[in-house]
């Protein structure tokens, strides 16, 4: 199926919209960078007409303004909708700012002109409704909440929390905002408070399910090309560092974990390989500063970055530490 074809399937889905689909006649007259890179359509039905602009590659929100700018200048002065197959988050964000009328087919639409004319059949492809739950905890937020477990047992406020994750005022305090929210932590109206953990709250599947992985990407590579100084840096992650609390058998190969920051001095000079590979390693790179003490991972960090492991002995043994955290 075609991307234009895609994306007229969906909004019959979201709008209940029947719309007859052409080729634009004047495509041909366009500039050869940007007749190239999409294809164009006329959607019209008898109450509206608009220009579709398919994206045959992987562009951006600043290559799809440069699409409109062109096209309003000299050939469309109607509605335009760009159509991607994919789009990461920032774009769509950027999209939304810019006000670029955008649909990625099965996922996300953005049409203000659409939404005047139409109802959408089904509400909760269209817009959100106020009582469902919430979404991924925030990363700045999971980081917080990393270094306040970390953290447990000692004094600290939010200015600590500054000191220790490097992040301004203003982002501990949306991610303290968040946490408490959430009910994971409670703090009062004094600046200086002391924060208090609810980890029965954490322990709770519901809230686990909703955190994001700390986790960037993950390698494999050669232990001998490892530099001395790099290996005193990592730290004994994943289910190396799940067998070391918990009855599970070590794994090979063994895995580790370092922050994006503190591995990209050295990445350059590792060498590469798979995982089946004889004296490999497996190293997470995570995106944070890992939590740790004298080399292995804290508790509820290596719990975080395990919550999407389908491994029935994986998903039991993090049962039983979530238990005894």
């Amino acid at each position: 199926m075609s991307l234009n074809d895609e994306a007229l399937s969906y909004l019959k889905k979201v709008f209940d919209l029947e719309l007859e689909s052409k080729p634009w006649i004047d495509q041909d007259r366009l500039p050869l960078f940007i007749k190239t890179q999409y294809e164009y359509f006329v959607l019209s039905s008898n109450q509206i007409e608009f220009l579709m602009v398919c994206d045959l590659g992987k562009h951006n929100h600043l290559d799809y303004q440069n699409v409109l700018v062109v096209l309003r200048n000299s050939f469309w002065s109607k509605n335009i909708l760009i159509v991607a197959q994919t789009m990461t988050s920032y774009d769509t964000k950027r999209c939304c700012e810019k006000q670029i009328s955008f649909l990625i087919p099965g996922k996300q639409i953005y049409a203000p002109f659409l939404g005047l004319l139409f109802n959408p059949k089904y509400d909760l492809a269209y817009r959100p409704v106020s009582n469902q739950s919430h979404t991924k905890l925030a990363p700045a937020s999971l980081q917080v909440l990393m270094v306040i477990l970390w953290m447990e047992g000692e004094n600290f406020t939010q200015k600590t929390l500054i000191k220790q994750t490097g992040f301004s005022a203003m982002t501990i305090s949306r991610a303290i905002k968040e946490l408490k929210q959430l009910g994971v932590i409670e703090l009062n109206a004094n600046y200086k408070a002391e924060i208090k953990l609810d980890l029965l709250k954490i322990r709770q599947s519901e809230f686990l399910a909703n955190l994001p992985s700390p986790i960037n990407r993950k390698i494999h590579v050669s232990e001998a090309s490892v530099p001395s100084l790099l290996r005193t840096k990592l730290v004994l992650s994943g289910e190396s560092a799940l067998s070391e609390r918990t009855s599970l058998n070590e794994p090979q190969p063994p895995v580790y974990a370092i922050s994006k920051k503190e591995l990209n001095p050295y990445e350059k000079s590792l060498e590469y390989g798979l995982r089946m590979e004889e004296n490999m390693i497996e190293i997470e790179i995570w995106n944070y500063i890992i939590p740790s003490t004298n080399g292995l991972i804290n508790k509820w960090a290596l719990v975080f970055s395990l919550l999407d492991q389908e491994d029935e002995r994986v998903k039991s043994a993090l049962i039983s530490l979530v238990n005894n955290a």
